[in-house]
This record gives structure tokens, C-alpha cells and sequence, in this order.
């Protein structure tokens, strides 16, 4: 024991003291705006490096319910090192939040984003069957997909009675959210 990690119950390592995150030390480093905890995942909103650049989204944790934002093929089960999440770039994040096993982003636009797991209806999308990557819809927006388990959907702007419904909804614009018991305006 170094007095900086100690192991944890769960097998992991519980870290005792504030430690610099990878991806913003070294050269390379991206400067980080907010940070949002889940939990057991944590998001990452980066500062654009300059005027033409957008925040990125990363995520890091635990994954199997899809709250890291990596998509179906892509689902993973932890994540150690964060990843980023693949946004619209038309729409750029500006606000974060993670709740208990899901994820959410508000674009500098008013759209929200969300993702992870939607047991209980938490990402206001209507459920998924098991195994389904994405529901057969006509996108919301060009370059958005359609709403999936575990990437990043924009929240359409009421419930959902059935698929064939979804082509005819609107995207909502958010000027707050509370995700995860967080609010933000």
C-alpha cells in the first residue's frame, strides 16, 4: 500500500487521493470543463481547442447497460481509459449528467441526448426489444440515429405509442434538465 490506492471489495482499486485523469495529462491532454458522475460511470465534457472545434463527450466505467455511449456493436463492459462518444457534430454538447445506469447531453441548440438504460422509461424513448439495435424510423434530424439502447438518441418530444409514429415526431429544445439529481439550467 502506497497510501494513493487501496483495493477495493468489489476487486477494483478505490483510488484515496485526487488523481490527474489520463486524457488530461501529457501533451495531448484535453482540457476538461465537467465532469458528471454516475453510478458507476463517469462523462467528461471537453473545452474546444479552438474556435472551430466542439466539445466531446467522454465516458469511462462501467458500460454493460449501455451508459458509456459506445452502441451496440461496440457495447462495452467497463472501460478503464475514458472514450469519446459520438455526438452530432452539428448539434455540440454543452451540459452533461449521468444518472444511476444512464447518460444525458444538452447541444448548444436545446436538444437533448440520452442513453444507457431505459428499464423504467428514464430516457423518455419508448422500450426497446431485447436484442433490437435501433428502432426502424426515419432520423429526427439528418445525421442523427435513430433512438438505440446505448447511443447517444435525441429525446423526441412525446410518448411513443408505436414505431410507426416515430418518423412524425419533433425534437424538443431543453433550456434545463435534471438527470440523475442534477439539475441545470
Amino acid at each position: 500500500f502506497d497510501g494513493t490506492y487501496l483495493e477495493s471489495p468489489r476487486g477494483g482499486r478505490c483510488v484515496l487521493q485526487p488523481t490527474v485523469v489520463g486524457m488530461c495529462a501529457g501533451e495531448s491532454r484535453a482540457a476538461v470543463q465537467a465532469v458528471a458522475t454516475g453510478g458507476m460511470h463517469t462523462l467528461l465534457l471537453t473545452i474546444p481547442r479552438s474556435a472551430r472545434d466542439d466539445p466531446l463527450v467522454f465516458a469511462c466505467g462501467r458500460g454493460r447497460d449501455g451508459q458509456l455511449g459506445t452502441g451496440v456493436d461496440s457495447l462495452v463492459t467497463s472501460s478503464p481509459a475514458p472514450a469519446a462518444i459520438e455526438l452530432p457534430s452539428t448539434l455540440p454538447p454543452v451540459v452533461i449528467s449521468a444518472g444511476g445506469l444512464h447518460s444525458a447531453a444538452l447541444s448548444s441548440h436545446g436538444h437533448a441526448f440520452v442513453w444507457g438504460d431505459n428499464g423504467c422509461g428514464q430516457l423518455g424513448l419508448p422500450p426497446l426489444e431485447l436484442g433490437a439495435e435501433e428502432l426502424e424510423a426515419t432520423p429526427a434530424l439528418d445525421g442523427i440515429p435513430p433512438p438505440a439502447i446505448s447511443r447517444p438518441s435525441l429525446l423526441a418530444s412525446s410518448a411513443f405509442e408505436g414505431r410507426a409514429e416515430l418518423e412524425r415526431k419533433v425534437p424538443i429544445h431543453v433550456s434545463a434538465a435534471d438527470v440523475g439529481g442534477a439539475s441545470f439550467q
